[in-house]
């Protein structure tokens, strides 16, 4: 109970501290939502929530407590252009989940790890994540990386 809650705390400071950062005329904007969906042998998760405004959608979050055993809810994958490919960042996050990175022909590029973030030449093609929560529940969130020119 003690780490559940310490992990839920822990998330909701982060969103604090990423609202705290930008101009004052944007926070009114933002928002953080908190999201229970059970009372016990729980673990806490984060991520974006994607409607809202475009100035404001890195700093809207949801911070949600779910059961042990089900799948980290409303995967998805954020994937910035860089100097050398693409940078993704795969979400929910959390200290108990883990990602599994396939490429475009479904071979695993690297399995099991608790980093969420993931660099891609300009060749990638097509990407997925499976995140994958303590009980082992999974959800699947998939990306196509456009040719870089």
């Amino acid at each position: 109970m003690f780490r559940s809650f310490y992990s839920f705390a822990s998330s909701a400071l982060v969103a604090a501290a990423c609202l705290s950062s930008v101009p004052a005329n944007a926070i009114e904007l933002c928002e953080t939502r908190f999201r229970t969906l059970c009372t016990s042998n729980c673990y806490t998760y984060s991520g974006p929530i994607v409607e809202g405004t475009v100035e404001c959608d890195k700093l809207n979050f949801v911070i949600t407590q779910d059961a042990f055993s089900a799948p980290p809810a409303d995967p998805m994958l954020q994937c910035d252009r860089t100097s050398q490919g693409y940078a993704c960042e795969a979400w929910p996050q959390g200290e108990q989940i883990s990602y599994d990175w396939y490429g475009d022909d479904n071979t695993a590029i690297v399995t099991d790890i608790v980093n969420p973030f993931r660099h891609f030449s300009c060749n990638a093609g097509t990407i997925s994540v499976v995140v994958t929560g303590p009980g082992g529940g999974t959800s699947i969130a998939s990306k196509t990386l456009a040719a870089c020119n």
